[in-house]
């Protein structure tokens, strides 16, 4: 499908951190407005990042991140919690990854990981459920990804994977946590693609610094996966994941940038 009007009305993110020409919302809703089908599928895939977010803040008492802009809504992932991902919940069937991964704080059983607790979390350990969900939701978009047949989604969820792998073993290894059910099983193009980029990073001692060398990172895969038609299914999947990464930059006055940073870190 050609989106003639939408990919001439929406600007081309940039390739460098910014806050962006248009807000993340607006770009949302003209999206939702004209995709149907697959590249509507497929836009609601890598939106779904947003309530994976939302899911992360309540784990974490950071109920003040939520984002409204979700699918789900705060009750909705309050239930999900709490009675866990079960099949017939409003929460799988608008992201049908969350299925056997989250326990609800109700059970007595294992979760993904095969810990013991609810999904990952353990009396007097650390909470693993955002991580497990968090790996679950790549797993989920690569897969897809190479289903539906998309160019630009199987590319970047290539390029992104061992990215998030590597920062998650960092994080894993200051915080004494295993690895081993934390990260993706598969890394498409190889781990060790972004060293250049891990190196840089590790040795940035400002932490903002840090999350703009990863974020100049990705809009620039992202413009480079985009392809040649600037007004196919690929620019407009593109156009998604550069306004995604941008938002994080449309950050109100009144935000608290170090709680943001504790989340991300």
């Amino acid at each position: 499908m050609k989106y003639f009007r939408l990919m001439t009305e929406l600007p081309t993110p940039p390739t460098a951190p910014a806050k962006p020409a248009v807000p993340l919302g607006d770009v949302i809703k003209a999206v939702r407005n004209e995709a149907e089908g697959r590249d509507r599928l497929l836009v609601d895939a890598l939106l779904a990042r947003i309530d994976v977010a939302n899911i992360e803040a309540i784990l974490t008492g950071r109920e003040s991140l939520f984002d409204s802009r979700g699918a789900l809504s705060r009750e909705e992932i309050a239930a999900l919690i709490k009675d866990g991902a079960r099949t017939t919940s409003p929460a799988v069937a608008a992201l049908p990854f969350l299925e056997g991964v989250v326990s609800g704080d109700d059970s007595q059983g294992l979760g993904a990981s095969g810990r013991g607790g609810s999904g990952g979390e353990r009396a007097g350990g650390p909470d693993y459920r955002p991580n497990l969900i968090w790996k679950a939701y790549f797993e989920y978009l690569s897969a897809l990804a190479h289903e539906q047949g998309s160019a630009f989604l199987e590319a970047f969820a290539a390029w992104e994977a061992p990215l998030k792998n590597a920062l998650a073993r960092q994080r894993a290894g200051r915080l004494g946590w295993e690895t081993t059910d934390l990260v993706q099983s598969e890394e498409p193009l190889g781990g060790a693609i972004h060293d250049s980029l891990l190196s840089r990073v590790t040795e940035e001692a400002n932490p903002m610094e840090r999350e703009r060398l990863l974020d100049t990172a990705q809009l620039e895969a992202i413009e480079y996966f985009s392809g040649g038609d600037p007004f196919g299914s690929d620019a407009l999947l593109a156009l998604v994941a550069g306004s995604l990464v941008l938002d994080r930059w449309d950050l109100p006055e009144t935000v608290n940038v170090h709680e943001l940073l504790e989340v991300s870190a």
